[in-house]
């Protein structure tokens, strides 16, 4: 669910992420009389493996969303949502606003082996708040030190109907994907990090990120650098489906429709000539598909105004009278 209006003015921060959940109970919802819509919750599991023993383990989440009740979640059902969550630094599960739009529906919890831990992605803005180097010891070949990063994220809460923060640790690894990333972590910027959900440190009641990106939500950028946008290449492969608008063929315009070169149109506005002379002249130049050569002038020689020698007529004279 969006935030109000009200809330746009304060500073927000959110925390965003795609799941799949299992409905392991339904809660009322909260409807108006009246309505078949309004708040929809219910409560499922968040999974993530344990870095000591390698097993699941499930913490409780609460799930709501602003939907129908035709559309409900079904309890015992595994669907993959997408929403924000608000994980408070105290001992209350964190709450999962997701978009009834997007619910996606995956199987029955009964005889679903598949493990869903781990697959928790997340992604959102948050300010630093502090940070700390450690030393990975989870590969025996190779030694380096991973970056733990504190950041707090702000958004709306709709339980409260007011805006809240919360602290996320994140780990980066310190490995040559990462590692000449920690000193963009500097305390008091704001940075975009995307990961997905590893943990919760039940002391400090903290979520627990493995990041595997991230970047800062503003920098120096130059005007003068050319971007490239290279053309998508395509893929090899069968395909499940068939696409019938593939940008490849003519086949979207019919095959009557004729073909107009890019570049060109083949609008003519039609526009009555006795109330506009200019619109005339405009037509008559637009409907002429080749300009016509001008014609080679002739050459004019200026003509000899007194009678030539040749031309000229005898004379008569009074002697020749007879």
């Amino acid at each position: 669910m969006a935030p109000v209006v009200s809330t746009l003015r304060r500073q927000s921060h959110p925390f965003f992420s795609r799941a799949p959940f299992d409905i392991t109970k339904t809660l009322p919802p909260v409807i108006t009389p009246g309505s078949s819509y309004g708040q929809l919750m219910f409560e499922s599991t968040l999974a993530f493996l344990d870095t000591k023993t390698g097993e699941d383990v499930n913490m409780k989440v609460k799930l709501q969303g602003y939907g129908s009740t035709a559309t409900s979640l079904l309890e015992d059902k595994i669907y993959f949502l997408l929403g924000r969550v608000i994980a408070l630094n105290a001992k209350t599960p964190p709450v999962f606003y997701f978009e009834q739009e997007l619910t996606f529906p995956i199987a029955d919890s009964e005889g679903y082996l598949i493990s869903l831990a781990n697959k928790a992605g997340c992604y959102g803005f948050g300010v630093v708040i502090s940070k700390a180097e450690e030393k990975d010891d989870s590969s025996a070949t190779s030694t380096f030190n991973n970056l733990l990063v504190k950041i707090r994220h702000t958004d709306y809460d709709v339980q409260t109907r007011n805006s809240v923060s919360f602290i996320v640790q994140y780990k980066v690894a310190g490995n040559r994907n990462l590692a000449k990333t920690f000193g963009l972590f500097q305390v008091g910027r704001e940075v975009l990090i995307s990961g997905y959900i590893a943990g919760y440190n039940i002391e400090q009641h903290m979520l627990q990120v493995n990041a595997l990106s991230v970047s800062l939500s503003s920098g120096y950028s130059s005007s003068s650098a050319a971007v490239n946008a290279a053309e998508p290449s395509p893929v090899a492969g069968n395909r499940r489906r068939p696409i019938q608008i593939d940008f490849g063929s003519d086949e979207e315009n019919g095959d009557d429709a004729p073909q107009v070169p890019v570049g060109t149109s083949n609008f003519v506005q039609q526009t009555p000539q006795e109330d506009n002379p200019a619109a005339l002249q405009t037509d008559l130049a637009s409907t002429r598909e080749t300009p016509q050569a001008p014609q080679k002038k002739r050459k004019h020689t200026k003509r000899n105004t007194q009678p030539t020698p040749e031309k000229v007529p005898a004379l008569v004279t009074d002697s020749s009278i007879v």
